[in-house]
């Protein structure tokens, strides 16, 4: 008897958006400055709700020891970061 087993190779092609060839990008790189500005921008949100945050400690009187410099009349005792 013989084995009649035939084998076939398939080759399957992913599209993922991004070029294998690394000197010729499917997106092009964001613009100078950027990235940046991104993060400076998160930072400032972050600042603003952390000394929101420390506003309403104070003004509830809850978790104040996490305030920097603690609280003054239901306020933080420091300015704004």
């Amino acid at each position: 008897s013989q084995d009649n087993t035939r084998t076939t190779t398939y080759t399957i092609t992913l599209q993922t958006g991004q070029s294998p060839d690394p000197a010729d990008p499917a997106q092009p790189d964001p613009e100078p400055g950027t990235i940046a500005e991104h993060i400076a921008t998160r930072d400032t949100l972050i600042a603003d709700q952390e000394n929101l945050l420390n506003t309403y400690r104070c003004m509830f009187q809850i978790d104040t020891h996490v305030v920097p410099g603690g609280c003054q009349n239901n306020q933080p005792a420091r300015n704004p970061v």
